[in-house]
């Protein structure tokens, strides 16, 4: 991928990397929107905090299998504070409890195959009370407690993906269509039976997979 000031992501990365001890030598580039730094490994939450002082009008960072991120990711949220979507996806060490400040214009946020439990999604429904798109996939410690918070502080949410979420009861679907009208998909949990209410949820312009 290449940026739009011509700088390709790999160069970043091996720049950001090999200097990551020290913002001497770069410059702060505001016109950059869209960044994509997946399949990184060696990235290290300094690398990321120093890519959020480089580029601090971000709105799309992909760090997606970068799984050295850990809790660097608060800090990139803090100083990005445009960011509209984010994929962690993968991010196994991935930590937001340090997550104490807003980031109401965080609109997607992709949480797939991560270790974030119910604790997480209850400081993500605080922080990022904008947030339309919400997705846990195979986050296997999330149960309906941690989902209820998202749908309870989330007014505007309208997408969220239970997929392999098997500690979050299927029959809690309905609840969550009835208490946010906003909620325009949901990727079921395990078990979810959608044949015999199918017309229920459709009635609620919302669609079950």
């Amino acid at each position: 991928m290449v940026c739009c000031n011509g700088v390709t992501d790999t160069d970043i990365v091996r720049m950001i990397v090999e200097n990551s001890n020290s913002l001497m030598g770069f410059v702060v580039r505001p016109q950059l929107k869209s960044l994509c730094l997946d399949h990184n490994p060696w990235l290290r939450d300094e690398s990321i905090i120093m890519i959020a002082s480089i580029f601090p009008n971000l709105q799309l960072l992909d760090l997606t299998h970068c799984y050295e991120i850990s809790e660097g990711i608060c800090q990139v949220l803090k100083r990005c504070c445009k960011i509209r979507h984010l994929k962690l996806a993968y991010c196994s060490k991935l930590k937001l409890l340090g997550m104490n400040f807003e980031a109401p214009k965080l609109e997607v946020l992709d949480l797939s195959n991560t270790m974030v439990d119910d604790e997480t999604l209850c400081v993500i429904s605080k922080s990022c009370c904008g947030l339309l798109q919400l997705l846990p996939k195979n986050c296997y410690h999330v149960t309906e407690k941690g989902v209820k918070h998202v749908v309870e502080k989330c007014t505007k949410l309208r997408e969220i993906n239970l997929k392999g979420c098997f500690k979050v009861q299927a029959n809690f679907v309905a609840s969550m269509i009835f208490s946010r009208p906003s909620l325009r998909e949901i990727t079921a949990p395990p078990g979810f039976d959608s044949s015999e209410k199918m017309k229920l949820y459709l009635s609620h312009n919302c669609f079950v997979w």
